[in-house]
């Protein structure tokens, strides 16, 4: 279970994020993060990652962009996140157009974001998400009472992470 990318650029935290390519991507559930640190790094993807990269391997080899959508695995993740500023001033058009085509979202953070800030709010949002499926509504302290201890337990504990 995770957050549909658009979701997840609705909060406050992202709002300067900015989506460059593959809006109609927007949709893909992130479910986690990983960094892009070697030009080999999509080798690893496991699907629903959203990707988040300096663009430093991608300045280096521009290939492997090219390479992860030609084996299939930069399809399988939620999206690039590329910090502005650092090592890509500018992506290039064919890459943009890339993205575009195969609807893999390609944003752009600002420079002064933390990768551990943008890991935190992910994995808070996709938390929160996850613990609001599994609410159990309309209870009342009769329904409560009839509930299984086990059951009880799991509803308490489900309360206390949301609060958190």
């Amino acid at each position: 279970m995770g957050i549909a990318l658009q979701e997840l650029l609705a909060l406050e935290y992202f709002k300067d994020f900015q989506v460059v390519a593959g809006k109609n991507g927007l949709q893909k559930e992130v479910q986690g993060i990983t960094v892009l640190d070697a030009p080999d790094a999509y080798r690893w993807a496991r699907g629903r990652e959203l990707v988040l990269s300096s663009g430093y391997a991608i300045a280096q080899e521009p290939e492997c962009i090219y390479q992860g959508f030609e084996e299939g695995t930069i399809q399988m993740t939620s999206g690039l996140v590329i910090k502005r500023e650092r090592h890509m001033p500018r992506i290039p058009e064919d890459m943009l157009r890339l993205f575009d085509e195969y609807a893999v979202p390609l944003l752009t953070m600002p420079f002064s974001v933390a990768y551990m800030e943008v890991m935190n709010q992910v994995n808070i949002a996709v938390i929160n998400r996850t613990v609001r499926r599994f609410r159990i509504h309309g209870s009342s302290s009769y329904q409560m009472a009839n509930q299984t201890y086990k059951v009880q337990k799991i509803r308490r504990i489900l309360q206390a992470v949301e609060v958190e």
